[in-house]
């Protein structure tokens, strides 16, 4: 059985912190995760300080913050966070600026018995890593595979499509 779970006081140490254009394409913003809250800073130059935009809350602790840029091609785009979690999930977050919220772009769950090969427990969390050109993620799972999530144009859809789709003329 489930039990109840409540957090009576909100996580005090921080885990993970990465530097993205997360709210605006032409400013950087501070992202730190702490248990399962997501915090967003600005830094100020005048005076030279931290100022905290958003806070989040998640269903579930982070094991890693990953950002990356969707459509590296556009000058003016966002970038996204892939977010891990224990037992193999991955989420692809951005920010909604005309709600002021975060929207996921995908969620993935890639718990097996066959990839777990008997192991009752993960210690060690996924890693997620992005490839510097923007064309996939990798994820490292239950220490010994890897799981490839590629990222796809809308060139790289209409070349697929077209590939695929037989002419009728």
């Amino acid at each position: 059985m489930f039990s109840i779970y409540k957090t009576v006081h909100p996580p005090t140490a921080i885990e993970h912190a990465v530097w993205a254009h997360f709210l605006s394409p032409l400013k950087n913003s501070l992202i730190l995760s702490s248990a399962n809250h997501l915090y967003v800073y600005r830094v100020t130059s005048h005076p030279s300080k931290f100022e905290c935009l958003h806070t989040f809350v998640l269903w579930g602790n982070i094991c890693s913050i990953t950002p990356c840029r969707l459509n590296p091609s556009a000058i003016l785009s966002k970038d996204a966070l892939f977010l891990s979690f224990m037992d193999a999930k991955l989420s692809l977050i951005e920010f909604d600026s005309a709600i002021q919220d975060l929207k996921t772009l995908s969620m993935h769950y890639f718990e097996d018995e066959l990839a777990k090969e008997g192991q009752w427990f993960n210690f060690s969390p996924p890693i997620v890593r992005v490839d510097p050109d923007m064309r996939c993620a990798c994820m490292l799972i239950y220490n010994s595979k890897l799981v490839i999530i590629p990222f796809f144009s809308q060139l790289d859809r209409e070349i697929i499509t077209n590939d695929t789709i037989p002419n009728t003329t």
